[in-house]
């Protein structure tokens, strides 16, 4: 098995003209999706990412956070356990992120 980072990126100008019930809506799509992929032996861990932070690049501050007026975002992660990558897209195609022209990038960890 090899170990896999989920990277959940997001329209964040997007989801912001959602109205309020659908965003509701999505937002009990997500409970469930997570909740159901937490209880299988395929999960790691994961969470969700604060919009505070700081961009570097050699070893300097090119930006501070937050990064929300950024048209999309890393919102959130998941690692998750995997035979290969067909195995974690499999494992990830029906996230609600796809609802609002969200995307996933999958990686994998690479063990040294």
């Amino acid at each position: 098995m090899k170990v896999f980072m989920i990277f959940i990126k997001e329209d964040i100008a997007k989801l912001s003209d959602v109205p309020d019930r659908e965003q509701e809506a999505y937002f009990h799509d997500w409970k469930q999706w997570v909740a159901e992929l937490t209880s299988s032996s395929d999960y790691h861990s994961g969470g969700s990412l604060d919009h505070e932070g700081r961009y570097l690049a050699e070893g300097k501050v090119l930006s501070d956070g937050p990064f929300i007026e950024a048209k999309e975002a890393v919102t959130g992660y998941f690692k998750i356990k995997a035979q290969d990558m067909e195995h974690a897209v499999g494992l990830v195609k029906d996230c609600p992120v796809y609802q609002y022209d969200g995307a996933l990038e999958i990686r994998p960890i690479m063990v040294y």
